[in-house]
């Protein structure tokens, strides 16, 4: 599953859940205007979109023209909470199932989700369930405030602010103790109804919780965010609302998480796919950037040329995993000769989803195999470049020798007998006494057997 928005569409949609009229609607459409700035997002108002008169949330198809979903709460749970408490609202899951991401904030806002409120909420989730497995929590505590006298024990759990776990990445995101203080400051002591959750273990902390005056919340997870394996989309979680924060280290914050999803699901760039066939096999090579950020690769084929109707077989019996030097590679031996095959290769990415290149089309000779010296790679090069060679039949002697523009000789690289079958041979970019070589064109030179070949590779600084 690889889930990809059209490209007219911007990247978010905000969802603005917030009705409860304990701030100023036009200071909190600025404050969320500055937050995501940067982020070019569409904004869904369920106040905006009536059915009849009944205000109404975004849905599926809605939710799905976007790679993230920015969604606000308000303290009793926006209409969110009511529409999950009935079961009449499935988008937010549907859209994570599908792939796409969600960043959640608000007072309440896991206990929302599961349509329950601050004292009704569940504490624990279960694998298999939608905010175990998706969301990344397996419990969860209300801080509560201490308006209600049937909970005083809640009395000095209020929100002070989030302290980031890693400080290099993310910002402290204090309170607004001067210019925003919530309503409520005398009675509740800081921000309230706020959560702290305990992630699951493919879960990022983000944010710990800062209270006042009580420290049994203090230092537990209330900011998390959870990366997939399975294709689905990331769920970021904040258990406190975000207008309240200082505006800056918010802004950062939220820009800082977006980045983060998207990364985790940017695809990886194919840079280069190249393949060898002999009468018996086929030898296909390729490089990925990142080369570590797949989980490793399939290489699937089909008997006929590109445009013939035949079906896709996997080659590999395992994922194809990255070698030392960064090239992926698979020697598909089940092949005839005077064949022709098409390949294509199938990238899993780390989050899950998957991501097709090709097709190749590849003739497997008739004749006898003939020697070759294949393109070295990468070129231009900061450092080593790799080739690989072909020798047709047993005890031929391989000579492969690096010459700068003048003729030189720097380096060999590569001087043996070979039996006939396919090699690989790496030049680390220094010449015979181990030293870098300057910048500029070098070549490389092969004689294999009574054959000549001769490459180009380009070094650089």
């Amino acid at each position: 599953m690889c889930f990809a928005p059209r490209s007219t569409t911007p990247p978010c949609i905000s969802v603005d859940d917030w009705h409860d009229g304990s701030v100023a609607e036009a200071a909190h459409d600025a404050f969320y205007e500055l937050l995501l700035e940067g982020a070019d997002a569409d904004e869904w108002d369920p106040v905006e979109h009536l059915d009849g008169r009944v205000p109404t949330l975004p849905p599926m198809e809605e939710l799905g023209r976007y790679r993230t979903v920015i969604w606000t709460l308000d303290r009793v749970g926006g209409f969110l909470r009511q529409a999950q408490r009935e079961s009449t609202y499935h988008a937010i899951e549907g859209h994570v199932r599908a792939g796409g991401n969600l960043i959640l904030e608000g007072a309440s806002a896991l206990a929302s989700l599961g349509g329950t409120d601050a004292y009704t909420y569940r504490p624990s989730y279960a694998p298999g369930e939608f905010i175990h497995d998706h969301v990344g929590v397996d419990s969860l505590v209300n801080a509560g405030s201490n308006a209600n006298p049937a909970y005083p024990d809640a009395y000095g759990y209020a929100f002070l602010g989030g302290l980031a776990v890693n400080p290099d990445a993310f910002p402290d995101v204090p309170v607004d103790t001067l210019g925003k203080w919530a309503d409520g400051y005398e009675q509740f002591g800081g921000v309230p109804y706020c959560e702290v959750v305990r992630p699951t273990e493919r879960t990022a902390r983000l944010y710990l919780f800062d209270s006042y005056l009580n420290g049994t919340l203090d230092e537990k997870p209330c900011g998390t965010v959870h990366f997939p394996v399975d294709g689905t989309g990331s769920f970021a979680l904040f258990g406190f609302p975000l207008y309240y924060l200082v505006t800056d280290p918010a802004v950062e914050m939220i820009q800082g998480v977006l980045e983060a999803i998207e990364e985790y699901q940017e695809p990886a760039e194919l840079l280069f796919f190249e393949w060898a066939a002999e009468r018996r096999s086929v030898d296909l090579s390729w490089y990925l950037n990142p080369p570590d950020g797949p989980v490793g690769c399939n290489v699937e084929r089909k008997v006929g040329p590109r445009d013939s109707t035949g079906v896709y077989v996997r080659v590999n019996d395992a994922l194809v995993l990255v070698g030392d030097t960064g090239r992926y590679r698979l020697l598909d031996e089940d092949v005839s000769p005077g064949t022709t095959y098409t390949y294509r290769l199938e990238v899993v990415e780390r989050w899950g989803g998957t991501a097709y290149h090709g097709p190749w089309q590849v003739e497997v000779p008739d004749d006898a195999p003939t020697d070759r010296l294949s393109a070295p790679y990468p070129s231009p090069s900061f450092g080593s470049v790799e080739l690989s060679y072909g020798v047709a039949e047993d005890h031929r002697w391989v000579d492969i020798t690096v010459y700068d523009v003048t003729g030189r000789r720097v380096k060999t690289i590569e001087t043996r007998g070979a039996s006939a079958g396919s090699y690989d041979v790496t030049w680390d970019g220094t010449n015979a006494a181990g030293q870098r070589v300057a910048p500029g064109v070098y070549f490389l030179r092969a004689r294999i057997g009574g054959a000549s070949f001769e490459r180009k590779v380009v070094m650089l600084k």
